[in-house]
């Protein structure tokens, strides 16, 4: 857990004694002595989207990420605070006010669209855990120690700690909130805390949505247990084809899955198949599910979970599984499977699907299509305040090419937010994603899904 900025102690103290003055990337105390008065949003929701997010709120809202202070939960990680003086105006916020953004991960797609619906056992929405700041420390660095594991306390939402219960009033789903049902329902989680699955099945289709970025999906092998083929060059290609067979168990050795550009074996010796899977509801899992299976979109025939098959309620959870296993394979966004993220699971390679390596270039230049549009989903009870403005700019400014972030998994929808249609040659922009050695690019893709995940991507230039 980690923030940039250490207090500031005279400053603090200023600002208890005579209100909040404007100062950049407040400090622990000051966020503390207003969290009543300051503005705030709570967003929930996709852990691939998040640096999208991020970016629009230090770049934009506050003015460079050198402005904003930055906290992380210690424990469970997946709880997060942006804070910082606004740089502009949004709505009825002027510039230099100190506004307070929650972000919670942790549970993904599911708290990006279940808490948006009324449980009517409660008559309410429910909420959700998040960063309790007056329950942190002040550092270097801030410490905000939440307990707990996703495996067991995700699905009834039992974090003890520095956090506190709030509604969700942005969220954020890997794919539109319509696709989380049947299969791809979460049914793991509380009904109690969340509702029935037969109410939300029937209202998660009604949620309003905002398209946000394209995230581009790949699969991450573990080839400990592989024998590689050296007619393969030693790659592990795969087709869409033997993808479909793995999900759905047809194929259970490495010896029998074909090279997607040789189409000799990929092990030349027996080699078992260990298929790591996220639980349903999760955004990745049903982008997997509608990518190779077709399911929903005209197949009713998914990926299902196998008896005493453990599933993982966070990405990182599904590759140190398959890291640590042989002959796995995995699904997740591509930054993941990339540089820097990679290096946590130095075990898994990314595989090419169809002959083609996953990147936003390839997605941009039409070579590759496993990607989806992640969407942003208002709450419908929030429609006026302070905390509706900060939704409504940032629904604004994620979208936009200027604003999205550079990321080895994300590109730009063309033809909404003032993005244009896309352009050949490709628009794109580099930099760097923690290192001068690890460079990323982003594009305004001309392909889109035109806010259905069920269509194939059409071009629009």
């Amino acid at each position: 857990m980690t923030s940039k900025y250490p207090a500031i102690a005279a400053a603090v103290a200023a600002a208890m004694a005579a209100g909040y003055a404007h100062a950049q990337a407040p400090s622990l105390a000051t966020l503390q002595a207003n969290l009543s008065t300051a503005p705030s949003l709570v967003i929930a929701g996709s852990s691939a989207a998040q640096s999208s997010i991020a970016n629009a709120v230090e770049v934009d809202l506050c003015g460079g990420a050198s402005n904003t202070t930055i906290i992380t939960s210690t424990g469970d990680t997946n709880f997060n605070v942006y804070a910082c003086d606004t740089s502009v105006s949004a709505g009825s916020i002027s510039a230099g006010t100190l506004v307070i953004i929650y972000y919670r991960s942790e549970g993904g797609s599911v708290v990006g669209a279940l808490p948006m619906i009324t449980n009517p056992s409660t008559g309410s929405q429910p909420k959700i855990q998040r960063i309790a700041l007056n329950d942190c420390t002040t550092g270097p660095p801030i410490t905000c120690s939440i307990t707990g594991t996703t495996s067991s306390n995700g699905m009834n939402d039992s974090w003890t700690g520095a956090v506190a219960k709030d509604y969700v009033q942005l969220g954020v789903t890997d794919v539109e909130p319509r696709q989380l049902v049947n299969g791809d329902y979460p049914t793991n989680y509380s009904t109690t805390l969340f509702g029935t699955q037969a109410y939300n099945q029937t209202q998660l289709p009604t949620l309003s949505t905002v398209r946000a970025v394209q995230q581009v999906f790949g699969f991450g092998v573990n080839p400990g247990n592989i024998t590689l083929n050296g007619a393969n060059n030693g790659q592990i290609n795969l087709t869409n084809e033997s993808i479909a067979n793995i999900l759905l168990l047809n194929y259970s050795d490495w010896s029998a899955v074909p090279d997607a550009l040789t189409g000799e074996p990929i092990s030349t010796a027996s080699a078992p198949i260990t298929r790591i899977d996220r639980e349903p509801g999760s955004g990745t899992r049903t982008s997997t599910n509608i990518y190779f299976l077709n399911y929903q979109c005209g197949s009713t025939i998914g990926i299902t979970t196998q008896m005493g098959e453990q599933l993982n309620y966070a990405t990182g959870d599904e590759l140190k599984q398959a890291n640590s296993t042989p002959g796995a394979i995995a699904y997740a966004s591509i930054d993941n499977l990339n540089e820097p993220k990679n290096t946590s699971y130095t075990n898994l390679v990314l595989a090419t699907i169809n002959g083609v390596t996953p990147s936003t270039l390839a997605a941009a230049a039409g070579e590759y299509s496993f990607w989806f549009e992640a969407t942003l989903v208002p709450n419908p009870t929030l429609t006026s305040g302070s905390s509706y403005d900060l939704s409504q700019y940032l629904q604004s400014k994620v979208p936009e090419y200027g604003s999205a972030p550079i990321a080895a998994d994300i590109n730009v929808i063309p033809n909404i937010a003032g993005n244009g249609p896309g352009t050949v040659p490709l628009t794109g922009r580099s930099g760097d994603i923690g290192s001068s050695t690890w460079t990323a690019e982003i594009y305004l893709n001309p392909y889109t899904r035109n806010g259905s995940s069920c269509n194939v991507p059409s071009e629009t230039n």
